[in-house]
C-alpha cells in the first residue's frame, strides 16, 4: 500500500516541502492525509513519482484507522495511541483522536530525518483493526522556508529567562488575542485570511485563541459556534468532530502564515462545569489534533476565576487552582511533543496554580487602562522577573 500526502487546501500555496513515505504491512486501512482529504488515494500523485508524495503546505503526517467493530459510544469507549520509535531509538506515545463514526486519526511531525516505526495501542486489544497495527515511514530533512518548522520548536533558554527556538534563536513574543477566532464571527476563509495577513504584515508572531469554550457566555451560546456548531454535543456528551475539522483549517492557516497558535483550552470556570474527566478528554483532543503543529498551550483563560454568578467564590477559586495544577500535569504527560505550557491569569500565572513548576512561562495580565496601566505594569513585570523560581515572563 502506498501513502500519499495531500494539500489541505489546493488553492493556497504557502511554503512547501516534500517527503518520502514508506509503509510496512498493516492490519487496517491506513492513509497519510491532511484534514478533509481522507479518501484521496493517490489522486494528487501528478508527477508519477511512485511513493513520493505531492507538494505539502506543512510537514505533518496524519494516519487514519477504521474499525468494522461498532461501539456504543466510540468517543468514550475507545482510547487509541501510536507508539512511535525514532531513528535514534527514542519513543513517543502519540494520542489519536476520534474523527467521527468508526474512524480514528493520529498526527506526527519531527525534525529528525530517517526511518520511524510505529505500533498502535488500543484499550480494546481484541480489535486488530485498531490495536497492534504496525508500519514505518521515512522523514526527510525539511527544506522549505517556513521558520516555524525550519528553526525548530520553542523552548525555554538555559538560564530560564527567555524563549528560544531549538536552533538557539531568541524568540520575542508579539501576540494578538482572538479569543473568538475559531467561531463563525470571524468567517472562514475570507475574514480569517484577511486578519491573518494584516497581523503577519505588522510583525505579529503569535495568535491566542480559545478552543471553543469561551469567556463571558455559557457553553452553547450561539455566539460561540462555528460553521459546524459547537465543539461538544449538548451536556458535554461527546465532542463534535465537525467543529474540530473546521478549526483545523484555521489553525493550519496560521501556521502556514508563520504565526504560532497559542491554544487556550477553555475559560477557567469550565473545569467546574464539565468536571475533570471531560476536561481531560477535551485537552486530549486538543493535543491529538494540534500537538504535531508548532503551537503553544495555554491551559485556560482566567484560570482561577470562578463563574461570574458564583455564590462561593473563595471555595471555587481554591478548587480551580488545584484542578488546573493537576490538569497541567496531565497535559505534560499526554503531549508527546512537549509544547510550552502556560495559563492565562487574573494577574500572574504563578498565582493561578498551586505549583509553578508545572508551567514553562509566567503570563501576566497587566490591566486594560492604556497608558494609565504603565506604572503598575512595570512594577508587576519587575516582581515577576525577580521571583526565586525563574521563568520567562510575558
Amino acid at each position: 500500500m502506498r501513502l500519499f500526502y495531500h494539500e489541505s487546501d489546493p488553492s493556497m500555496k504557502p511554503t512547501v516541502s516534500r517527503r518520502t513515505v514508506l509503509l510496512g504491512s498493516t492490519a487496517a486501512t491506513l492513509l497519510a492525509v491532511f484534514p478533509k482529504q481522507a479518501d484521496a488515494r493517490g489522486s494528487n500523485d501528478k508527477e508519477g513519482t511512485g511513493d513520493r508524495g505531492t507538494i505539502l503546505t506543512r510537514p505533518i503526517l496524519e494516519f487514519k484507522l477504521e474499525s468494522t467493530k461498532l461501539y456504543k459510544d466510540p468517543f468514550w469507549d475507545v482510547q487509541l495511541d501510536a507508539l512511535v520509535r525514532s531513528p535514534d531509538g527514542q519513543e513517543q506515545r502519540i494520542p489519536a483522536f476520534w474523527s467521527g463514526g468508526s474512524e480514528w486519526r493520529w498526527r506526527f511531525s519531527a525534525h529528525q530525518s530517517g526511518i520511524y516505526r510505529y505500533q498502535t495501542i488500543a484499550n480494546d486489544p481484541g480489535n486488530q483493526e485498531l490495536h497492534g497495527v504496525t508500519g514505518d515511514f521515512q522523514i526527510d530533512e525539511y527544506s522549505a522556508g517556513n521558520p516555524l518548522w525550519s528553526q525548530g520548536t520553542l523552548q525555554v533558554s538555559v538560564n530560564h529567562r527567555y524563549l528560544e527556538t531549538t536552533d538557539g534563536e531568541p524568540f520575542l513574543w508579539l501576540g494578538d488575542t482572538w479569543w473568538m477566532g475559531l467561531t463563525d464571527r470571524l468567517s472562514w476563509p475570507n475574514e480569517f485570511i484577511q486578519l491573518t495577513s494584516d497581523r503577519r504584515a505588522k510583525g505579529f508572531n503569535v495568535v491566542q485563541l480559545v478552543a471553543g469554550l469561551y469567556p463571558d457566555m455559557d457553553s452553547f451560546d450561539p455566539r460561540g459556534k462555528n460553521e459546524a456548531g459547537f465543539p461538544w454535543e449538548a451536556n458535554y456528551q461527546r465532542i463534535n468532530p465537525s467543529w474540530w475539522d473546521l478549526a483545523d483549517q484555521r489553525i493550519g492557516y496560521l501556521v502556514d502564515s508563520e504565526i504560532r497558535p497559542c491554544i487556550v483550552g477553555c475559560w477557567g470556570y469550565y473545569l467546574k462545569k464539565m468536571g475533570m474527566k471531560k476536561m481531560r478528554a477535551h485537552w486530549r483532543t486538543v493535543i491529538a489534533r494540534w500537538g504535531a503543529s508548532p503551537v503553544i498551550w495555554c491551559l485556560a483563560g482566567e484560570g482561577s476565576m470562578p463563574w461570574y454568578l458564583s455564590n462561593s467564590r473563595a471555595e471555587e477559586q481554591s478548587a480551580l487552582e488545584k484542578g488546573w495544577t493537576d490538569l497541567a500535569r496531565y497535559v505534560r504527560q499526554t503531549d508527546p511533543f512537549q509544547r510550552l505550557i502556560t495559563i492565562h491569569p487574573s494577574r500572574s500565572s504563578r498565582e493561578t496554580i498551586r505549583d509553578p513548576a508545572v508551567l514553562d512561562m509566567d503570563m501576566l495580565q497587566t490591566g486594560h487602562g492604556d497608558y494609565r496601566s504603565i506604572p503598575a505594569t512595570l512594577k508587576q513585570i519587575s516582581n515577576a522577573v525577580n521571583q526565586e523560581s525563574v521563568m520567562p515572563v510575558k
